[in-house]
């Protein structure tokens, strides 16, 4: 399995580096892909975050809701969203949305 899975693991190591392979290999096996539109919110502020971003493709900009200067954080290739959000248990305090017509893992 790690042949299939080994460029994205590759990708984000900064992640996964550290972890106990079995667990890797667990949670490499159930992500799944999805595609958001350029501009679509991915996250909303004030949002509860479920889902762990893997971002393979694109960009995600994360903006101030209450200011108008937009984006203030650009994600690029091969950066995660929601990890910090997930273990602590609290909600997006930005709005999270795709730059481009993007692609990310779950």
């Amino acid at each position: 399995m790690k042949s299939v899975f080994r460029g994205f693991l590759k990708n984000f190591e900064l992640f996964f580096g550290e972890l106990e392979q079995g667990f890797v290999s667990e949670m490499v096996v159930s992500l799944f892909a999805r595609s958001y539109q350029s501009g679509e919110v991915v996250f909303e502020a004030g949002s509860v975050v479920t889902k762990l971003m893997f971002i393979t493709c694109g960009q995600l900009a994360i903006c101030d809701p209450t200011s108008k200067q937009d984006p203030f954080l650009i994600l690029p290739e091969k950066s995660f969203y929601g990890d910090f959000q997930i273990l602590k248990n609290v909600p997006c305090f930005y709005t999270v949305k795709a730059l481009s017509d993007d692609h990310f893992e779950m």
